[in-house]
């Protein structure tokens, strides 16, 4: 129904007007139809509402739940969409999603009955608690997801020698111990930002990527680049996230060795200030959905929408070109081992966990059976859910 925003009488009318668009030639671009224009633009913002939309044709939804009404901050309910042809046909009549960030609160929420399903940050506290609430089933295993510290590309940050420096300090091993071991006691320090342990090809980019270069801390070496300056760092991070502050914490400490002066920018409302250039490094984690390749260029490629820190390498971006092109396997993990070896040369930021996922679900619910790693998380299967009264 976007057509209707643009101002055509007719969803034919947008298909002609598809259809009629000259051939495009990237050596002489076409001057911009005003109406696409005017539909592109209508698609990126007009569906963004932290309330439930006054036109019904914006509750948009391909599967068996659509959403029915928004508490603010608060809650989401869906129930079964009834123009649902599909495979996976709802089983429940609805189901609200409540908004509890402090992850011992979804716990005692569980506990109590108030909630049915929780998908908490995990750490040893977290599974701790969760071993104490009788006739819970808890699902737990590694994410294709990954914490990591971004460095901005101006400010402070500008001098890749201080950038260098910074990363010299960043006691990745000791964050791991801290959050990830306690969990999985096999786990190790994450060396790219493109593989996990578990993918195809992330052998082979650790060895040439230039992530050795930060294996272990080295202050004499970060307080060598620095030359006797002492550099003030602004640190964003999630401070209602108990591993977001494990690490700011121990990144400070560190840092603080080398001449660093660290400011403590931990925020709740941290998300929207991606990108806004009011900090200096930022602590938060990626998570893939586990197919494709069209996430790399979106946050590292030059002014994409995700490449919040404003890193841009000529090199990457024509590696990046190429790797949505293809769809050749190999010729892809190549293409990423590449763009993994100019981020890490660009001293970037350091990965510096794959992290492990947690959820639990009361006795009271079926069908949640798998633990699921990707960008879907406990959902993944949320058709074949059903409750017992």
């Amino acid at each position: 129904m976007i057509w209707k925003h643009a101002g055509l009488a007719s969803e034919d009318d947008f298909i002609k007007l598809l259809q009629n668009q000259p051939k495009g030639d990237p050596s002489k671009p076409a001057k911009t139809n005003a109406t696409l224009k005017k539909i592109a633009d209508y698609f990126n913002t007009g569906f963004d509402s932290k309330t439930l939309p006054s036109d019904p044709s914006l509750y948009l939804s391909d599967g068996p739940y659509i959403v029915s009404s928004i508490d603010q901050g608060k809650s989401l309910t869906l129930v079964p969409n009834t123009k649902y042809q599909g495979d996976h046909t709802a089983k429940l009549d609805s189901i609200v999603i409540r908004t509890i960030a402090d992850p011992q609160a979804q716990i005692q929420a569980l506990q109590n009955g108030e909630v049915d399903v929780i998908a908490p940050q995990a750490n040893a506290d977290t599974l701790a608690a969760l071993d104490q609430v009788p006739g819970v089933q808890i699902h737990k295993g590694n994410q294709l997801s990954y914490d990591h510290i971004d460095l901005n590309f101006s400010g402070v940050f500008k001098d890749k020698n201080v950038r260098e420096a910074f990363l010299k300090t960043i006691p990745r091993q000791a964050i791991l111990d801290a959050i990830i071991t306690p969990l999985d006691s096999s786990a190790k320090v994450l060396d790219s930002q493109l593989f996990v342990p578990a993918q195809e090809g992330y052998a082979d980019s650790v060895a040439n990527n230039g992530s050795s270069n930060y294996a272990d801390v080295d202050i004499e070496g970060a307080k060598k680049l620095l030359n006797g300056a002492t550099p003030t760092v602004d640190i964003l991070y999630n401070s209602d996230n108990p591993n977001r502050v494990d690490a700011f914490t121990l990144i400070s400490q560190s840092a603080s060795k080398a001449g660093f002066k660290i400011k403590n920018d931990g925020d709740v409302n941290w998300g929207s200030r991606l990108g806004n250039g009011s900090y200096d490094a930022s602590i938060f984690g990626w998570i893939s959905s586990g197919v494709g390749v069209s996430g790399v260029p979106q946050i590292f490629g030059t002014g994409q929408s995700s490449n919040f820190n404003g890193y841009s390498n000529k090199d990457a971006d024509a590696a990046m070109s190429k790797l949505i092109q293809t769809t050749d396997k190999a010729e892809q993990t190549s293409l990423q081992q590449q763009i993994d070896k100019d981020i890490f040369g660009d001293a970037y930021g350091l990965p510096l966990f794959q992290s492990i996922g947690v959820d639990a679900e009361s006795s009271r619910v079926s069908g949640i059976d798998t633990f699921n790693p990707n960008q879907n998380g406990v959902w993944w299967n949320v058709w074949e859910w059903t409750v017992k009264s």
